[in-house]
């Protein structure tokens, strides 16, 4: 039950108690007996109605906003607890409106409800008001029942408590509306950087695919598995700005470890590298970034085992503007003294890299360590220079990449035991994968992320010696040389019920498919049989398994995955390139999980 739903029956049970303490007062007059308690019941009555009206004036303040009509707002009025408190957009909206004291706002509710609950059981009322013991013969037993009733204590203690919620309710709605504008403005202030974050994060994603993907640095002639890394957010809390955004990948290549082609198996060999993505004016300015020689960083940028970024080599601009510094009479000026820079020697010069493979393979090393650059300058005035660091030793990986269907489809097999080497999800795991997943729309589609992809599209790489509770990242992988690997949809994979654009077909059903089946561990097909579920009925199962991501996952999860499958975003044209379009997505299905995932990894601040 969600929170409006609370407030709706609330306000329905306020009547429902005035109205049999209007039949008390109404009773007393014919027996002689209890006329002396009708200016109590008087009272009572009174200062119930008042905290009626009270509630009803709270509540047409939270709702003004919610509603967007005199006549929605008629309705809920009219019918308090009807299926117009239902509607899930309404609890959207006030969840926005209250933030972080939503919860708080919510118990209140409870707590009036409960107060109004106990005093309508003490009376004797049934749900729709009806004095249920008036025809009962025993007048005695009744009368006793009255005295309880008009006890100080008992009235006292449930009236206070009524009053006192209804106190909080009106100080928590005063405050929430003013704040509401405050945290607006702010809102908006961090979604503009981080649509421009995002904004870079695409560029610089495209670019770095049309180099790798486009086989330019591939020239060994084995195949290679290029494997991505999902990240909620792949920069810090400064946002993106310059070398602070990083891609992490997972490089993967077959060599026989024989001499003679096919007589001994292949071996697939894995390295972690990092790329650091930066703009220049021309391929000639990147270019001559690579000049031999040391390296000059700011200071304070040094750190053990953390090479200089390839773009720091002596003989860019910087570098020369700084030699001419050191040379003849130097003159104060008004940039902080951490920004003159510090010549630091390396052993390993940046060089453009032609063939990925062996840079990363004739490359030991134990530390992060930059082996040169990988330069974009394809149809585009701006030129993608993209610095790679290898990240220690690489490894032979026995074990093979798993994808998430088929991880999810053992699941149903193994149940809850974990046999060493499986990969299992915990719920923390599954937030962090959910978040990854969401954001990397917003980074990777146009690029890495494939169209009409599904959870057979996301792997996950096992390591030799790896913690099995440690945080198990998603990957999306590429073939290199390209192969159409996808595998063809089959028919139990459930199409957009009603796909009112091509950007929900190819990217947001199969994000809603997907977050749905780690939710609930398992797969759509697995869903439909253990269900019964009629394959022909796609619309009426999708809400049927909703229902269960809702109860599993709780409300902010579940309504990331209804929005994903059902569309409710109203946009002429949705584009992933159109700011407003990017804004919405951002605030209605990426952010939503990822403070779901800080929530639970207890990392969110108070906002």
């Amino acid at each position: 039950m969600s929170g409006f739903e609370i407030a709706g029956i609330t306000l329905a049970v306020f009547p429902i108690v005035v109205r049999g303490l209007t039949i008390f007062v109404e009773g007393v007059e014919t027996i002689k007996l209890w006329r002396r308690y009708r200016r109590e019941l008087a009272d009572y009555k009174r200062l119930l109605e008042t905290q009626h009206i009270w509630y009803l004036d709270t509540l047409e303040e939270l709702l003004d906003g919610i509603v967007h009509s005199d006549k929605e707002l008629a309705l809920l009025v009219d019918i308090p607890g009807g299926p117009a408190w239902q509607r899930p957009e309404y609890d959207e909206r006030l969840r926005a409106r209250l933030d972080h004291s939503y919860e708080p706002y919510m118990a209140t509710f409870l707590a009036m409800l409960g107060a109004l609950e106990c005093l309508k059981k003490k009376l004797g009322l049934d749900s729709s008001g009806k004095v249920t013991w008036d025809s009962t013969p025993s007048l005695a037993r009744e009368l006793k029942r009255l005295k309880t009733v008009l006890s100080k204590n008992v009235y006292a203690e449930l009236l206070a408590k009524i009053d006192k919620a209804n106190k909080d309710l009106r100080e928590f709605t005063h405050q929430n509306r003013y704040l509401e504008a405050v945290r607006s403005k702010r809102r908006i202030g961090v979604h503009r950087q981080r649509i421009a974050d995002f904004k870079k994060i695409r560029r610089s994603a495209r670019s770095l695919h049309n180099v790798v993907i486009g086989r330019k640095p591939w020239n060994c002639g084995h195949p290679h598995v290029v494997n991505i890394r999902l990240e909620p957010q792949p920069w810090d809390a400064a946002g993106v700005d310059g070398n602070k955004l990083k891609f992490r990948f997972l490089l993967n290549c077959m060599q026989q470890a024989g001499n003679v082609s096919g007589t001994i198996p292949a071996v697939w060999k894995w390295q972690e590298v990092e790329i650091e993505p930066a703009e220049a004016a021309s391929a000639q300015d990147v270019s001559s970034n690579s000049t031999a020689g040391s390296v000059s960083m700011s200071k304070g940028q040094i750190s053990p085992g953390h090479n200089a970024p390839c773009s720091d080599i002596k003989g860019s601009p910087k570098s020369l503007a700084a030699d001419k510094i050191k040379k003849g009479v130097r003159f104060a000026i008004g940039s902080p003294s951490s920004n003159v820079p510090v010549p630091v020697s390396i052993a390993t010069l940046a060089a453009p890299i032609t063939d990925m493979c062996s840079a990363v393979h004739s490359t030991p090393c134990s530390i992060r360590k930059c082996i040169g650059f990988l330069l974009d300058d394809h149809a585009s005035s701006i030129a993608h220079r993209h610095d790679v660091f290898v990240l220690g030793d690489g490894e032979s990986a026995d074990a093979q990449p798993q994808s998430l269907e088929k991880l999810l489809a053992s699941w149903k097999q193994i149940g809850r035991r974990r046999p060493p080497g499986t990969i299992f999800f915990s719920r923390r795991d599954r937030l962090f994968i959910a978040a990854s997943l969401v954001s990397s729309v917003l980074q990777l589609d146009g690029s890495w992320l494939k169209k009409h992809w599904r959870s057979c599209d996301i792997f996950f790489l096992p390591k030799a010696g790896s913690n099995p509770d440690a945080v198990h990242h998603p990957y999306l992988s590429w073939d290199v040389p390209q192969k159409d690997k996808h595998d063809a949809l089959t028919s139990s994979d459930p199409h957009p019920p009603c796909a009112v654009h091509l950007i929900h077909d190819e990217v947001f059903f199969p994000l809603g498919l997907t977050l749905l089946e780690l939710s609930l561990g398992r797969t759509w097909a697995d869903l439909e049989k253990a269900e019964e579920m009629d394959s022909k009925e796609t619309m009426k199962n999708l809400k049927t398994a909703l229902e269960y991501v809702y109860d599993d996952s709780g409300l902010r999860y579940g309504d990331v995955v209804r929005r994903c499958l059902f569309w409710p975003i109203d946009f002429r044209e949705p584009t992933l390139e159109d700011d407003e379009f990017q804004q919405s997505v951002l605030e209605t299905i990426v952010m939503p999980l990822i403070e779901d995932w800080k929530d639970f990894d207890g990392s969110l601040r108070i906002r």
